[in-house]
């Protein structure tokens, strides 16, 4: 198995939850509020920094972490290009997980 992590700004959450929708992705953890900085910059929940993130984790096999990576590729690509290629506070990991329990 496969831990996909995405991390981005909360107002990206319907987007990130859809292709999570179209690929068929029931099972996830989504944190709600998460604070920090980054190379998007800081979002900590203060005048000065306004805002969050969000975090989404779930355990796939390989093929469908595949397919939502690329999804989620899919996704950043196009928001660039929206955003003139200013950075986009999205960013996907996959890690090696393994289920003991």
């Amino acid at each position: 198995m496969q831990m996909v992590v995405i991390i981005f700004r909360s107002s990206l959450e319907e987007d990130v939850l859809a292709v999570l929708k179209r690929c068929h992705i029931r099972g996830f953890s989504d944190i709600a509020g998460v604070l920090g900085s980054g190379e998007t910059g800081s979002v900590l929940g203060t005048f000065d920094s306004p805002g969050s993130n969000s975090i989404v984790l779930t355990a796939l096999d390989p093929p469908d972490a595949t397919r939502v990576v690329d999804a989620l590729r899919d996704l950043h690509t196009a928001a660039l290009a929206r955003q003139h290629g200013r950075d986009l506070p999205l960013h996907v990991f996959l890690l090696p997980c393994e289920q003991v329990v």
